[in-house]
């Protein structure tokens, strides 16, 4: 390397704090482009949306927040809280929340927003 990048202390803080930047923008969540996003066909799918959740969960929370964001494309979601059914806690435990969409396990442990909209979109509406 020319001598120049190791005598000019300058130019180190630049390219560090341009690399800092680049990386914090690259690591910032891009919920804009969930605000934006919709399917190419308008109208719900799905008959029946259910989440299963526990209290004090923050990935439940996070969960139906991000459904609620896709409401418009979503039927009623229904919550229901597996500690007060035994047999939904003995069968999920801690993997919550759980979301059903029309009787089948779509999202076990977390919603994923890119794979909930391909879902969305690869739908017809009703």
């Amino acid at each position: 390397m020319p001598r120049a990048w190791h005598a000019n202390q300058v130019l180190w803080w630049i390219l560090a704090v341009t690399l800092i930047v680049a990386g914090a923008r690259l690591l910032a969540p891009h919920d804009a482009e969930a605000v934006h996003w919709s399917p190419s066909r308008p109208g719900i799918r799905f008959q029946k949306v259910q989440v299963y959740t526990r209290r004090s969960c923050p990935l439940c929370d996070e969960a139906l927040v991000l459904l609620e964001r896709h409401q418009r494309w979503l039927p009623r979601i229904v919550t229901v809280d597996i500690d007060h059914d035994p047999r939904l806690r003995e069968r999920y435990g801690s993997c919550v929340p759980v979301v059903l969409i029309d009787g089948k396990v779509r999202f076990k442990g977390g919603v994923s927003a890119p794979l909930l909209r391909r879902l969305i979109e690869g739908t017809p509406p009703r």
